[in-house]
């Protein structure tokens, strides 16, 4: 069977195109998985974050000096009870204890906390003794969190609910794709899980 050269040329045509949008839909996925970085607002910080969480689908592993936010820890509390999201929160028994310490002396917005909440429903953050509980110099003084193995996010941003909102410090979190890094982070977060 022969094929006439209009019907040639369409064939050629129709492959190049083919191949230029798979080139296309190549370079938007590499382009969405490029790190990306935001900085001082925490406004937008905690909405990427929040933005994150609500796309989980399996886990979510949380190391972090001060988590006080309370709409991430309402996210978080999502995750789990709404999509069987397993989360995991390591935080410093330095910050813990002195939430403890202060619902024990009768604040009522430290009765209300975030680690309270979240305890309160079925995520039990493990504490990490930094240097002053201990005489060894541990210090669990982390900033990042790991999405579905697919997703890190680090950074100097503590997960804290900032009076007064934006301005107050200068902060960033960066988002990193790439699994070499996150798988790092992984082992450096079942390290200290296991404490």
């Amino acid at each position: 069977m022969k094929m006439s050269i209009s019907t040639a040329l369409f064939s050629i045509a129709a492959i190049l195109l083919a191949a230029a949008i798979c080139f296309i839909i190549l370079g938007l996925i590499q382009k969405a998985k490029e790190p990306k970085a935001f900085f001082t607002s925490h406004a937008e910080i905690e909405k990427n974050i929040i933005e994150i969480i609500k796309q989980s689908k399996r886990s979510i592993a949380i190391a972090m000096y001060n988590l006080k936010n309370l709409n991430i820890a309402d996210e978080l509390i999502n995750a789990k009870k709404g999509r069987e999201v397993l989360v995991k929160v390591v935080v410093d028994a330095g910050m813990a204890q002195e939430e403890r310490d202060r619902i024990a002396k009768g604040d009522k917005i430290a009765e209300h906390s975030a680690l309270t909440r979240l305890r309160q429903n079925g995520i039990e953050p493990r504490e990490i003794k930094s240097a002053s509980q201990e005489l060894d110099d541990e210090y669990m003084h982390h900033k990042f969190a790991i999405f579905d193995s697919e997703i890190l996010t680090t950074g100097s941003y503590n997960w804290t609910y900032k009076k007064g909102g934006e301005g107050k410090t200068y902060d960033n979190i960066v988002l990193i794709y790439n699994p070499e890094v996150i798988r790092k982070y992984q082992d450096e977060f079942d390290r200290i899980w296991k404490k």
